[in-house]
């Protein structure tokens, strides 16, 4: 009764809280995750119930429904517009993107794998459901944390999803330790990429490695569940052979197949969106390549630095298939969800540098617009890969860029891009979600549905397509939290192994210590006693060989006579 008065008096903060209440005085007392829920459902609410827009959501309210895990976070929605008045502040439009691109990978997430299908076609969901993408998945998991960190899902069910997705990772087709590009999401089998790409896919599962060393430090501190959580992604990141491939070169290799094994002979050379690859590889502690892969292989003896410009702007390294100019945005995105580019630098390039200067170079040729294509601006830009129109209509995928812009706009370019353009970033961003007078349209908007922006659309051909794609859904989310927070970058940057593949690699950072292996707190070599060592990632003293039951430092017949002594003895 009271959301209904509240709602008929127009007043969205009083509906809100009416939700609020009503949701807690059914569930508050039965148990303490309903609580957290609540707890957690609040955080959204108090951030967005201020904000109101047209009185179009009344209708809205009719038609949706609140089943969705993110109900509550979707439902604030629909009832913060009950009465016009000012447009959403620049951080309630961030929320709203961050709960819709999250529908994606909790909403749609594979019901047995809970992994992230490669493609949701709005118009047909059945197609392609069964395909998942490695990836992408990896992106699903950030984004995961992303709902967990802001309240928009409950952190107990982010947890469940996160540890039945890790189980499915480990009993999935792996080569060397790789993941192929695509898995059945019923049964983890490979799916083949093409026809020779039926094996390890190393640039993948780089990006998966990514996520799962984040997902580790996000949690290696939390209750058990969330403990056992971290300790999963440990064990599935460092069982990656990155060493094999190689082939005992100094270059890495993208893909190896037991059928076709190197047949496809892709080397991974710089600068692509592959530097995360090079650095996992360099960083791991149990299949680490050299440093004379990276500076040989990725980059290229040198070779990868150009002295171009575009837009009066140094391009700094030399982007593959792109001379003289950038490549598709994505490669400003993949590898820095986790790397930070603030203050990096290598023998090479300054990174900050390079992920603006590859950004401002997209929104420069948007705005110059050379091809004269309706609808560009300085509120309308972003190229990358993604769906694109055809020349004859249809629907194709194409990796845009200034060098190949074919009238097409991905949202995800401008969207992800949020850390390193704030302003033309927002700008697009209101462009989609709001109409000429600033008033919240949501998944009215001509380019939005259910899922958040559409993958691609074009004004010039007044064409869209009611399609995503995990690959550019995913970076939306944490690239989002990166500019609010630095969540991924701080969790990331602080792994122990992370620090020392930088090192290895030659890098350096004005923002993350890379000397401190642990935090100030940290305690030192004589900290723990004979038979243990400081373990950084549980934060404690573990016994260095499990034989060495009496602690002394050797594995011998004392050891023997610690088992007999006890042998025969029960305990509760």
């Amino acid at each position: 009764m009271f959301l209904l008065l509240a709602m008929q008096q127009g007043n969205p903060s009083l509906a809100l809280a009416a939700v609020v209440d009503h949701q807690h005085g059914q569930q508050n007392g039965h148990d303490g995750e309903n609580h957290h829920r609540i707890h957690g459902d609040k955080v959204a609410l108090n951030r967005l119930s201020s904000r109101c827009c047209s009185s179009y959501f009344t209708e809205q309210m009719k038609r949706k429904t609140t089943s969705s895990p993110i109900r509550l976070a979707t439902l604030l929605l629909m009832l913060g517009p009950i009465a016009v008045c000012a447009q959403l502040t620049d951080d309630q439009l961030m929320d709203s993107l961050q709960v819709d691109a999250l529908k994606y990978f909790w909403d749609y997430a594979h019901p047995a794998s809970k992994l992230s299908r490669e493609r949701i076609h709005v118009n047909d969901l059945a197609f392609d459901e069964n395909t998942i993408a490695i990836g992408g998945s990896g992106f699903g998991f950030m984004n995961v944390i992303v709902g967990m960190e802001n309240g928009y899902i409950p952190a107990s069910e982010g947890v469940s999803h996160l540890n039945t997705a890790l189980d499915f990772l480990w009993n999935a087709d792996r080569f060397h330790g790789a993941w192929p590009h695509w898995i059945n999401g019923n049964t983890g089998a490979v799916i083949p990429f093409s026809p020779l790409d039926d094996g390890g896919d190393l640039v993948e599962t780089a990006l998966m490695c990514q996520a799962l060393i984040c997902v580790r430090e996000y949690f290696k501190d939390g209750n058990a569940l969330e403990q056992i959580v971290a300790q999963k992604a440990d064990v599935l990141w460092k069982g990656v052979e990155w060493d094999w491939y190689t082939q005992g070169e100094n270059v890495l290799y993208w893909h190896w197949s037991p059928d076709h094994q190197w047949q496809m002979n892709f080397q991974i050379r710089g600068y692509n969106e592959a530097l995360i690859t090079y650095l996992l590889a360099a960083a791991s502690p149990t299949y680490p390549i050299s440093g004379a892969a990276y500076h040989e292989g990725w980059a290229r003896d040198g070779d990868i630095v150009s002295s171009a410009t575009s837009y009066g702007l140094p391009v700094i390294l030399s982007h593959n298939g792109a001379p003289g100019t950038v490549g598709p945005l994505f490669w400003a995105h993949y590898s820095y969800l986790g790397l930070d580019p603030h203050g990096l630098s290598d023998s090479y390039a300054n990174y900050w540098d390079v992920v603006t200067h590859h950004t401002d170079i997209v929104l420069a040729h948007c705005v110059e617009n050379p091809n004269g294509f309706d609808g560009y601006g300085d509120n309308c830009w972003g190229l990358t890969a993604s769906y694109t129109r055809n020349p004859d209509g249809s629907t194709g995928y194409a990796a845009h860029q200034p060098n190949n812009d074919n009238g097409v706009i991905t949202p995800t370019a401008a969207l992800s891009s949020m850390p390193y353009a704030p302003g033309p970033s927002m700008d697009f961003l209101r462009y989609l979600y709001e109409d000429a007078d600033g008033q919240y349209l949501g998944a009215d908007a001509q380019y939005v549905g259910s899922l958040g922006p559409f993958d691609a659309f074009s004004p010039h051909y007044d064409w869209t397509t009611p399609r995503y794609l995990a690959i550019d859904q995913g970076t939306i989310g944490p690239m989002l939290e990166n500019h609010k927070t630095q969540l991924f970058w701080n969790l990331f940057m602080g792994a122990p192994e992370i620090k020392q593949g930088l090192l290895n690699l030659g890098f350096t950072s004005s923002e993350h210590d890379l000397n401190a292996s642990c935090n100030a707190d940290c305690p030192g070599p004589d900290y723990c006693g004979p038979g243990t060592h400081w373990d950084p990632l549980t934060a404690v003293c573990v016994v260095t060989h499990p034989a060495d039951i009496n602690l002394d430092s050797c594995v011998n017949v004392g050891d023997v006579l610690a088992i007999l002594s006890v042998f025969g003895q029960c305990f509760d």
